[in-house]
C-alpha cells in the first residue's frame, strides 16, 4: 500500500492514447510504480476502440493493438525521465508497472519496450522491469505474449468479459451465430 506522501506524481486526467496515471514509491517492497488507470473517460474509451479495432501495429515483429502500444510509447516517451531519477535515488529498487483493463495493457507492453532497451539508453537494468496486469484486454499476439510471460503478469476475475473480448473471438461469437438453428 502506497502513503500519499510516497505518491510522486499524479495525473488524474486523460487524453487520447494517454489514461491518467501516478507513480510512486513503495519502500516496503522496494519498488518504484508507475499505475496506469483503466477505461474511465471519453478519451480512453477512444483508446481501447482504436486498440481493439483491426487496425494493428508490428511491435519487434509481432502485432499489437494500436491504442494500447500509442499509450505506451507515451509513457515511454514522457516519463522515462521521472522513472530514471527515481530509481537513481531509490538504489536497489525494481520498477513495477501496474493497471487495470486498458491500463494493464498499457503496462505491459511498456514493459516489453523497456525489456528491449539497453541499460545504457535508460539509466537503469532493464532486467529489473516487470508488469502485472489486472482484467488486460488481449493487446499483444500469441508469441509476444509467451515470450514476456516471465516479467508481465495478468489477473482475470472469474467471467470477467474483458480479458477474453478481442476480434478473433468476436469473429467466432458472430460465426457460432450465424451458424445456430434458430
Amino acid at each position: 500500500m502506497l502513503r500519499e506522501q510516497n505518491v510522486l506524481k499524479f495525473i488524474k486526467e486523460s487524453s487520447v492514447m494517454r489514461p491518467g496515471y501516478y507513480i510512486g514509491i513503495d519502500t516496503r517492497n522496494k519498488l518504484v510504480i508507475l499505475g496506469i488507470r483503466g477505461t474511465h473517460t471519453v478519451y480512453d474509451l477512444i483508446t481501447d476502440i482504436v486498440s481493439s479495432s483491426d487496425r494493428e501495429v508490428t511491435f519487434e515483429g509481432y502485432s499489437t493493438h494500436f491504442g494500447t502500444a500509442e499509450a505506451a510509447r507515451w509513457f515511454l516517451n514522457h516519463e522515462i525521465g521521472t522513472i530514471r531519477k527515481c530509481l537513481e535515488k531509490h538504489e536497489g529498487y525494481r520498477l513495477r508497472l501496474v493497471g487495470h483493463s486498458l491500463g494493464g495493457a498499457a503496462a505491459s507492453l511498456l514493459a516489453i519496450m523497456l525489456r528491449k532497451r539497453s541499460q545504457e539508453e535508460l539509466g537503469f537494468s532493464p532486467d529489473i522491469v516487470s508488469a502485472v496486469g489486472i482484467g488486460t484486454p488481449p493487446c499483444v499476439s500469441k508469441e509476444l505474449a509467451e515470450g514476456c510471460s516471465s516479467y508481465v503478469s495478468t489477473l482475470v476475475l472469474q467471467d470477467d468479459i474483458i480479458p477474453r473480448l478481442s476480434v478473433a473471438s468476436l469473429r467466432r461469437l458472430r460465426n457460432e451465430i450465424l451458424e445456430s438453428d434458430w
